[in-house]
């Protein structure tokens, strides 16, 4: 245990996302004179945080304000590192007491059904990524003019958002104006929504729903209480 090593442990975190920072946090608090490093592929931290939430979300994002604060002499960040390919687990463990692997997911995973590599199939972890400026995640793909999502949790109602919003309701996020101006000129007209669930077991938060609400280019048309037991008795 970490507690009963006499001189200043140090420890090596793999992933700079929210769960690789918040082990940073946690070792800093139990042991405050644990030396600390943070490794990254990328060139800043924060993961999931910085490209993985909505642009739109700032209040979700205002969490990296508070990881920002575990960062200081004694906690560094090292970005630019992939594991394998600039250090392997020989090198870390020779140089540090303790590796921490937090590397979390990088990338979306496929349906497998027939068909879920044609092009215009695209994850939504890419695009939220490409929304969001990630240095790797390349051009945002096309949306066209019918866009149909497969999934009704809380990153499908996110694009929803992000697809239907009008320009002046992007007012106080960090959406790149150029992303800004793809999104409305190629942006879909329609969009469908296919799930698994019944209307009445959604996925999604409630106040996500509220925040569609709140836009100017949707509009709400409620099914009789026949369409959601058809649907129930279906399942």
């Amino acid at each position: 245990p970490l507690s009963e090593v006499d001189v200043a442990p140090r420890v090596a975190v793999v992933g700079a996302g929210p769960s690789g920072c918040f082990t940073a946090q946690q070792l800093r608090k139990q042991w405050p004179e644990v030396e600390v490093t943070v490794f990254d592929r990328l060139p800043t931290p924060f993961g999931l945080l910085r490209y993985g939430v909505a642009p739109d979300h700032q209040g979700t994002k205002n969490v990296i304000r508070q990881l920002s604060r575990v960062f200081d002499d004694r906690t560094r960040f090292v970005g630019n590192i992939e594991l394998g390919r600039n250090l392997s687990i020989e090198d870390l463990r020779a140089a540090f007491d303790v590796v921490v692997l937090a590397t979390g997911l990088s990338g979306d995973r496929r349906l497998g059904i027939p068909g879920d590599d044609l092009p215009g199939i695209v994850g939504s972890g890419r695009f939220t990524r490409c929304v969001n400026d990630h240095p790797a995640a390349g051009d945002l793909p096309t949306v066209g003019r019918r866009v149909v999502l497969v999934g009704g949790g809380n990153v499908a109602m996110d694009i929803i958002r992000l697809l239907s919003k009008q320009p002046d309701e992007f007012t106080g996020s960090d959406l790149h104006p150029d992303t800004l101006g793809r999104l409305r000129s190629e942006g879909p007209r329609r969009i469908d929504v296919v799930v698994r669930s019944t209307p009445t077991d959604a996925k999604f938060d409630p106040v996500m729903m509220r925040e569609l609400a709140h836009l100017a280019s949707t509009e709400f048309r409620l099914a009789d209480a026949g369409v959601l037991a058809t649907a129930e008795s279906s399942d």
